[in-house]
């Protein structure tokens, strides 16, 4: 690529990532002196498909025909579909499926599609058929009891896991999940210990020696959730006025027709990231406020004990590593969840149902998901407010209650 290319593609992409007017023309320009580049023409769908034109996925999709094996672009327009309601998502990857036969990086792709429609069944069926054909490869095996338990066969999930090699990657992770879909905490506080806990181990993995310690009275919960200053809520002063003002900046965003798969809304949408780096004033100025409260929040941090997860962070404040926004409508809600893009996630309500009765649409703090078998109640339920921000470590599973009526729009951070 030359550098005159090189530099239509980062503007191309940087004005995308802005919200600038002019973003899907630049895209259009960028492709004509380098049609084949992925992160072009996944751009360009969705600045497409968010500016309501006909046939927005029409170039990605032909490259999927040139290219069928082209993993990220199948997810992306699965995702695009699914968001903007268009039929048959996985359609295309299917048709490569047909088309390459045993490819396992694209079957590894489609099985993380079916799952993140809930359609743990079919996934893990899938996991069991490629093993007839391969045989009874770890990785295989792995995926198999991860969808076996999502579907609700812990049974199964925990005879797969008695045949998967201890050293295997995510065997650990496996192992408790599985222990805690059927109840029982020590085996998953065991399985937990068998790799030395370090301060850099993922949300998901503190998430559940959270929940393992808890439910089994280890006192090394104390140790990890013993802090006040881990969960913390800050004004932003913003004027009746303002807020209103940032509340349509977002609404304005909030153009596709549902929420992106595999993430936690139900009953709502949800925009793309970054929305930190857009160029609208407004939003420039919430997220502004946004990092003042989270240099504050990490300065609350120096007094954790050096090898906790969040240890690090009152050294100097962290930076916002992602952002958007999530506008709920009836009845609309997050079931529990985690973030992979930060060790601090957030919630920040700035418009909230009218009428709305007590506990309803409130934040949720540490309750396990669905899938486990914990009779662990939150560990806090922060009722929102509006223009109110809560920060919060990202190992803390974190869901909504549903309401009544009306909508419930919240921006959301994560750091690192």
């Amino acid at each position: 690529m030359s550098g005159e290319s090189t530099s239509l593609r980062d503007n191309a992409l940087a004005a995308f990532r802005r919200g600038a007017g002019d973003a899907a023309a630049l895209l259009t320009q960028a492709l004509e002196a380098a049609p084949h580049d992925g992160a072009l023409l996944i751009a360009e769908a969705e600045a497409l498909a968010e500016a309501g034109v006909d046939a927005p996925f029409a170039r990605l999709e032909a490259m999927l025909g040139q290219a069928p094996d082209w993993i990220s672009g199948h997810q992306a327009l699965a995702r695009l579909k699914s968001e903007f309601g268009h039929p048959d998502p996985l359609a295309t990857i299917e048709a490569a499926l047909r088309k390459l036969g045993l490819h396992p990086s694209l079957w590894h792709a489609y099985l993380g599609l079916l799952a993140g429609r809930e359609r743990f069944a079919e996934a893990a069926d899938h996991a069991a058929q490629l093993q007839r054909t391969v045989g009874a490869v770890p990785e295989l095996l792995l995926l198999e009891a991860r969808y076996a338990g999502l579907a609700g066969d812990a049974g199964r999930g925990r005879a797969l896991l008695g045949q998967v090699p201890a050293g295997t990657f995510d065997y650990a992770y496996q192992c408790a999940r599985n222990a805690l879909q059927r109840g029982a905490v020590e085996e998953a506080v065991a399985a937990l210990d068998a790799e030395p806990a370090k301060r850099g181990d993922g949300a998901r993995l503190w998430a559940l020696r959270e929940v393992s310690w808890r439910a089994s009275g280890d006192a090394r919960h104390t140790w990890l959730m013993g802090h006040d200053a881990l969960v913390a809520g800050f004004a932003l002063d913003l004027a009746p006025a303002q807020r209103s003002a940032m509340c349509e900046a977002l609404r304005t965003l909030h153009k596709a027709r549902a929420a992106p798969p595999s993430q936690s809304v139900r009953g709502g949408t949800q925009t793309r990231g970054a929305l930190h780096l857009r160029a609208e004033p407004l939003l420039q100025e919430l997220f502004a406020g946004f990092a003042a409260k989270l240099a504050t929040y990490c300065a609350q941090l120096t007094g954790l004990p050096p090898d906790h997860p969040l240890g690090d962070m009152g050294a100097q404040p962290a930076q916002i590593t992602a952002s958007w926004s999530v506008r709920l409508t009836s009845g609309g809600h997050h079931v529990p969840h985690l973030h992979d893009t930060g060790r601090v996630s957030s919630a920040c309500h700035l418009a909230l149902p009218e009428g709305a009765g007590a506990g309803e649409g409130a934040l949720e703090l540490g309750r396990p998901p669905a899938d486990m078998a914990l009779a662990l109640a939150p560990l806090a339920v922060i009722d929102p407010q509006p223009g109110r921000l809560i920060l919060f470590p990202s190992f803390l599973y974190h869901g909504t209650t549903p309401f009544g009526t009306g909508e419930r729009l919240s921006a959301v951070i994560d750091a690192g």
